[in-house]
């Protein structure tokens, strides 16, 4: 498919002047891609950056797979950009308009779109449209936050919501997704999305930006007074744009809510949004929605509305609580899940359908998303792993690891090599093997539900089974890399790094988690994530071997941890200083108190210096006296020698001396 083969643009008055500088590039991806459709595995190996990923990503169209769309349904959207959203909603057979005011963006929509005969592209401003035929939906995602900023000034935003609203038919209903202005993220630090500033929107936005956010009693009044009082509201995270979790207002009311939101969610903010944070966000979260404040602070709304007593056929499956959307993984590999009502109990339940089309598999992995199984109401072993380390309880989070590898160790198979020990997630040799489906083994898939330990979401399997050892390792590493990473507290200093605490988290469960098994571990894992998201191994692999050497005193992990552990960190640091400052002074004292004592004795030393020099001059003079006495001796000495030798040559003395011989004297 060729950029010649793109849809017409209708094109009207009004253009809008908006770019994020990326709409060339997106063009260039798509007029050379032979697959553009909304799960297009062509499309997201071209994502490097944000802008790429925002107009590129699966992710995108989670937004609306909880909605019943498809033939039949005539729908609108407004600011439809490079059409990521329009792409998906006419592949369900939806006669969709996609109207944008962005040249470049609508060119980018037809393009995208081209083949889908019931699309239209307009690029134009909403004020300038108009379609007497009408729509049974109307879509604005991220559009309502600029109408003040584009016409209107301060109410420019009931007049959009107003011209919207009036492009519906009898019965239609509008879609409105947009960030809440005190959503979880806002509250907790995060900049916000729009201006980049912290607190921006809490503060309601003062000066005069235009561009702004809401909350959600105020969009409940503004979508009121625009005729349409008949709301569903529903709770995209970490946001809109990538959702991979829609909540209900039904979770919400769920007496165990607050386990159920926290095992779904996790951490309530992408990992993409700019970071202020003031506390460990995922247990912020979860005291607000302890506190039943959760759909006021969910982070986006995606709010279908409508006038009163009218029921939208595009509202989602009213026995569905919550979805949990597909990541960014290739085609063949997406799952998604519904939590549901059933009976009297919750089930888990996969809905059928998806592309038909899967990516070459290997032969050793499995998967097998087509699965219902109950939901067991209980705590997670990761939610009771993180409250032992927020309260430093050694003992107690010991306790949780054993009782896991004690489940894994009821499930062991048989001594012995298995039938295919071929793929990376095998035990080496004859080491301990668990059936395949064990294969991910995190701490977040085993719910404790009173005395029952269940395992659950076994959606991958490896084939011969795997190694014990590995996947424990692997389990333990992720969690040691969420506690360094998100700010949790935990038992350890500051300076362990992943790996390291991976180590730790192994001893207090009997696992060896050392340098060789967790090379091991990142290998299976980079080439695992390389089957399935199509990354490159190589970079998978160096990517977490980056992260496995990070820890806290790391200066880009300091900076993303909540401003609480830094201020505690800066606090120990403060402390340490003083600690050491006190030890310099006690030290200084004792080497002056050292110095004073060697000074005393150099002064005694150099006294008896004094009086051993003086001692020692006499005693040189004496010597001297002594040596001229004894010269004065030796020069007289040599005198009576030269005389008696003189004497004795004389004649007499001869004669004498012969004499006293003969005589025998």
């Amino acid at each position: 498919m060729s950029a010649a083969d793109a849809l017409p643009v209708r094109i009207l008055d009004g253009h809008v002047p908006y770019s994020d500088g990326s709409e060339g590039r997106i063009l260039e991806i798509l007029a050379g891609a032979s697959d553009r459709s909304s799960d297009s595995d062509e499309l997201a190996a071209a994502i490097t950056n944000w802008p790429s990923r925002y107009h590129l990503s699966r992710q995108r169209a989670n937004l609306l797979r909880p909605l019943r769309l498809g033939a039949g349904l005539r729908i609108l959207e407004i600011g439809a950009g490079t059409g990521v959203l329009s792409r998906y909603l006419g592949e369900t057979g939806a006669r969709v308009v996609a109207l944008e005011g962005n040249i470049e963006r609508a060119r980018a929509t037809a393009l995208r779109c081209a083949g889908l005969g019931t699309v239209e592209v307009v690029c134009g401003s909403l004020a300038s449209f108009d379609d007497p035929e009408g729509f049974d939906l109307v879509c604005m995602v991220g559009v309502l936050e600029y109408a003040a900023s584009r016409a209107g000034g301060s109410t420019g935003h009931r007049v959009f919501l107003s011209r919207a609203a009036a492009l519906r038919r009898p019965g239609g209903a509008l879609l409105l997704a947009i960030e809440n202005q005190i959503g979880v993220q806002y509250l907790l630090g995060y900049r916000e999305d729009h201006l980049g500033l912290p607190w921006i929107g809490v503060e309601d936005y003062p000066g005069s930006h235009g561009i702004r956010t809401f909350t959600r009693r105020a969009l409940q009044r503004m979508l009121a007074e625009a005729g349409m009082p008949a709301q569903t509201w529903l709770y995209p995270f970490p946001d809109y744009k990538l959702p991979a979790v829609v909540l209900t207002d039904a979770l919400y009311g769920l007496p165990e809510a607050p386990d159920i939101v926290d095992q779904l969610v996790r951490r309530p903010a992408g990992a993409s949004t700019p970071r202020d944070l003031l506390c460990d966000d995922r247990r912020g979260h979860r005291v607000l929605v302890e506190a039943g404040l959760g759909p006021d602070v969910a982070n986006s709304f995606l709010v279908i509305a409508a006038a009163d007593g009218t029921v939208p056929t595009v509202l989602p499956d009213p026995a569905v609580l919550a979805w949990r959307l597909g990541h960014d993984r290739r085609r063949g590999w997406q799952r998604h899940l519904e939590l549901r009502r059933s009976g009297g109990g919750l089930t888990i339940r996969t809905p059928p359908g998806g592309s038909s089309e899967a990516p070459a598999r290997p032969g050793w992995l499995v998967h097998d998303p087509a699965k219902d199984e109950p939901y067991f109401a209980g705590r997670t072993l990761e939610q009771l792993a993180l409250d032992a380390c927020h309260r430093r309880d050694t003992a107690a989070l010991g306790g949780t690891l054993v009782t896991w590898r004690g489940f894994l160790d009821q499930q062991l198979l048989p001594a012995g090599r298995g039938d295919d020990d071929a793929h990376p997630f095998a035990p080496g040799g004859d080491g301990p093997r668990l059936p395949g489906e064990f294969l991910d083994a995190a701490l977040s898939n085993f719910v404790l539900d009173g005395d029952d330990l269940h395992f659950i979401d076994r959606e991958w399997q490896a084939q011969g089974g795997v190694g014990r050892d590995l996947v424990m390792a692997r389990a333990l590493w992720l969690f040691a890399q969420d506690l360094i990473r998100s700010g949790v507290d935990h038992p350890w200093c500051d300076e362990t790094t992943v790996d390291e605490l991976a180590a730790r988290l192994g001893d207090l469960c009997g696992l060896e988690v050392g340098a060789g098994a967790l090379d091991r571990m990142r290998a299976a894992e980079a080439e695992l994530q390389h089957i399935v998201t199509g990354r490159d191994r190589n970079q998978i692999a160096a990517d977490l071997a980056w992260l496995g050497a990070q820890s806290r005193v790391r200066s880009d992990v300091a900076a993303a941890l909540p401003f609480r552990s830094l201020r505690q960190q800066v606090d120990l640091l403060s402390q340490r200083l003083r600690d050491l400052e006190q030890q310099r002074r006690d030290r200084e004292h004792e080497l002056n108190h050292s110095l004073g004592e060697m000074r005393e004795s150099a002064a005694r030393l150099r006294g008896d210096l004094a009086v051993a020099n003086e001692h020692l001059a006499g005693t040189l003079r004496e010597l001297d006296a002594h040596r001229s006495e004894l010269d004065s001796a030796r020069t007289e000495l040599a005198m009576w020698r030269a005389w008696r030798q003189s004497f004795d040559r004389k004649l007499p003395v001869r004669a004498y001396q012969a004499l006293r011989r003969l005589l025998g004297r």
